[in-house]
């Protein structure tokens, strides 16, 4: 019994240590937790998320700032970004101050650089931008160059702080070309960079420089097969030429644009609803109304998929521009009830779209004309353009300056329909110098209004000469690269169903030993089945090399094989050591990864050597013929047996094949229709016999189509002159390879 007892003290005392334990570890936990928070962390993905503190983390920010854990510059830089949330400005520009003035070299890089960002967005407020500029540039040169490619963001961050004005969108731009030009960057952010340049090249109007970026980034859309960022700047150059005036251009652009070539659904709504939008505001422009109301409401279709903040943005860009369509139209009810609906959200929408602000009271000077209220709709058209002054839009502005006209006109306010025409003039001349002379050389001397409407009228033509000549450099720009990249990513997109729908199908035609008549081997040839209709090869091939998807189909190709190859075996006529060949040209065979992919395809099949041919094509060349002797070789040593096929096609050149190792040579059907006609051919096959015979090379005569050439063969050859053709066989699949029947 008292044994018994003191064991049952002994669990009690052990239940109790083992609490103890348990409850120390948890307290270690919560000390290692507390102590692995960063609250300069904290604040950047809060920040980088465009949310504000919650409660929660306020509360762990201001224990570790009574931690006293911290150095000074992150400390001011924390209490100044509590006191941004407070709206607490002064005092959160005074923290902000001493956190910039107290940057070490341990300091975190987020605070370095926003420090001196949000204190640019201070002076932006407080309308001191040549501080603003100082602020900006210094938290820039607080980014290392080694994190550029994690920073892309970040830098188009600081520097957007700074597009309100011109001399901050070329301090930016100046900036941004720098980055981009260390050649440190990944072509992701190198695309997205350059977007940053074009949307300050468009607030410059700087249309020459908005298309130069526009094409960098197809350029690079198409080199990285980012159809998405591609087909956007083809969006983005419809919109220069809106600016310009050449709103068919714009359309036809627009019209040329295929969103489903796009596989990410976001994405693709996201550019569709971009492209529909810059559809309708032009079909309204040009007063096609009904158009215009058609693809706005396909926007409506999208938007249910939009789960993000810019739904809304997107929800009012949308109602403004109904609003338009309707105000023009004079239906000015159902332009108030559109434009009600976005005013709700005009604020957060501004945000996300530049010039949001300038549309919008475009729209309600539109409404108010139609009402006859002129005042207002002065009103409304100068706010536009004051919005217009930090955010400039030819367009916008073209369009708010000819409805002032049409304001004053109906006013009867003639020096203000003169002021106006003055205006657009001068636009223009921001647009084209020279055309300018020629606009004062008829505007400089008007008289009275009367004149003003008649050189009104050259002035039109002129403009119109200067849109169809811009118009006509973007229509080339739309034919000669924008539609064949569209149309490639179109082809890419067909092959890629072909390949997962199994339209792609082997046929296979014999190569047959004309002493014995068994067959040795077979080619396998491309064709495309679609609806029932066999496509060629060469209408595939052509295809293939456009898109620069050789590659893929060869290696489909190859495995297909592999699959084949097993159920050849019980065909009649065939010799054991029989052989498949394939086509493939030499770029491929240059190509180290398609290289290495045969190779490992070959070795994962477990197949003997030299019962898989690659049938090189001649007349197909390749830049590095070292790099491509190479990796020849090294594909026969891992298995293949290498042919040149078609020898003897556009030049026979018997150089060619001291190039490369190889064991089968290939004629053309040329050889066999010219031989009792052709002495050089006669002495040409003399040389390949001796050649077959010295280098132990297998030929095979291609084109065979009745007995009389199988005879004039069986007579100049010997036991490695074989025959390929329609006397034996058409090429068919491979499950009707069984009813060849080759003549004994």
């Amino acid at each position: 019994m008292n044994n018994i007892k003191k064991v049952g003290i002994d669990i009690k005392k052990f239940k109790i240590i083992f609490l103890l334990i348990i409850f120390t570890l948890i307290l270690c936990c919560l000390n290692k937790s507390a102590k692995n928070y960063n609250a300069v962390n904290d604040i950047e993905k809060i920040y980088k998320n465009n949310e504000s503190l919650d409660e929660e983390s306020k509360n762990k920010i201001k224990m570790e700032l009574k931690n006293n854990v911290l150095d000074d510059s992150e400390k001011y830089f924390i209490l100044g970004y509590l006191q941004k949330e407070k709206n607490e400005d002064e005092e959160a520009k005074a923290s902000f101050e001493l956190s910039k003035n107290s940057i070490n070299q341990k300091t975190n890089d987020f605070v370095k650089i926003y420090s001196n960002k949000l204190l640019a967005d201070y002076m932006i407020k407080n309308n001191d931008f040549e501080k603003a500029i100082d602020y900006s540039v210094e938290a820039f040169n607080n980014v290392n160059p080694v994190d550029y490619n994690q920073s892309y963001e970040i830098i188009w961050d600081i520097f957007e702080t700074l597009d309100d004005k011109e001399k901050g969108r070329n301090i930016a731009i100046e900036n941004i070309k720098n980055v981009i030009h260390t050649k440190l960057l990944y072509v992701d952010a190198q695309i997205y960079l350059y977007r940053s340049l074009y949307n300050l090249y468009m607030l410059n109007r700087d249309y020459t420089e908005g298309i130069k970026t526009s094409l960098k980034i197809i350029k690079l859309s198409k080199k990285t097969n980012n159809t998405y960022y591609m087909l956007k700047s083809a969006v983005d150059l419809s919109y220069i030429a809106r600016e310009l005036g050449g709103y068919d251009t714009a359309i036809d652009i627009l019209n040329s644009i295929e969103s489903d070539l796009i596989s990410d659904r976001d994405l693709r709504i996201d550019l569709e609803v971009y492209r529909l939008l810059n559809l309708a505001q032009c079909e309204n422009i040009i007063m096609k109304y009904d158009s215009a109301q058609k693809h706005l409401n396909k926007i409506s279709e999208y938007q249910k998929f939009i789960t993000t903040s810019k739904s809304k943005s997107i929800e009012c860009l949308k109602n403004i521009t109904i609003a338009d369509s309707y105000s023009s139209q004079g239906k000015t009810e159902l332009a108030q009830k559109h434009i009600d609906i976005a005013k709700k959200t005009l604020d957060e929408a501004s945000n996300t779209y530049y010039g949001l602000y300038a549309y919008y009271y475009l729209v309600m000077g539109q409404m108010e004309l139609s009402n006859k209220s002129y005042k207002k709709s002065i009103d409304y058209f100068n706010m536009s353009k004051q919005h217009l002054e930090t955010h400039p839009d030819t367009e916008m502005y073209t369009r708010v300056s000819y409805c002032l006209v049409k304001t004053y006109k109906e006013m009867g306010d003639t020096e203000n329909v003169e002021k106006q025409l003055m205006n657009l003039l001068k636009l223009q001349e921001e647009k084209n110098e020279l055309i300018s002379q020629k606009y004062y050389k008829y505007v400089g001397y008007k008289e009275d209004y009367e004149q003003v409407q008649k050189d009104k009228k050259i002035i039109k033509v002129v403009i119109f000469l200067a849109c169809i000549m811009i118009s006509g450099m973007l229509y080339f720009i739309l034919k000669l690269i924008v539609i064949p990249n569209i149309l490639t990513e179109r082809i890419k997109r067909k092959i890629k169903l072909y390949f997962k729908n199994d339209n792609y199908k082997l046929n296979y035609q014999p190569i047959v030993n004309p002493n014995t008549n068994d067959i040795v081997g077979f080619e396998a040839l491309i064709r495309l089945n679609v609806g029932g209709k066999i496509i060629m090869p060469n209408i595939i091939i052509s295809e293939l090399e456009q898109c620069n998807m050789m590659g893929d189909l060869s290696i489909w190709i190859l495995n297909k094989i592999i699959t084949d190859y097993y159920n050849m075996k019980t065909i009649n006529y065939l010799e054991d050591d029989f052989y498949v060949s394939m086509n493939i040209s030499l770029k491929e065979i240059e190509d180290e990864a398609i290289c290495e992919k045969f190779k490992n395809i070959l070795r994962e099949s477990n197949i003997e050597k030299d019962r898989i041919c690659l049938e090189v094509t001649e007349n197909v060349c390749g830049e590095d013929y070292e790099k491509v002797a190479k990796n020849i070789k090294e594909l026969i040593d891992s298995g293949f047996k290498i042919a040149i096929d078609d020898f003897g096609v556009d030049y026979s050149n018997l150089s060619f094949l001291e190039k490369f190792d190889f064991n089968v040579i290939k004629l053309d059907k040329y050889f066999i229709d010219n031989i009792e006609n052709s002495i050089i051919v006669q002495r040409l096959i003399d040389a390949i016999y001796h050649l077959s015979t010295k280098k132990n090379i297998t030929v095979v005569m291609e084109g065979i189509e009745d007995l009389k050439q199988v005879e004039l063969i069986k007579k100049m050859s010997n036991q490695k002159f074989f025959i390929q053709g329609y006397y034996y066989s058409k090429p068919v699949e491979i499950d009707k390879l069984k009813d060849i029947k080759v003549t004994h």
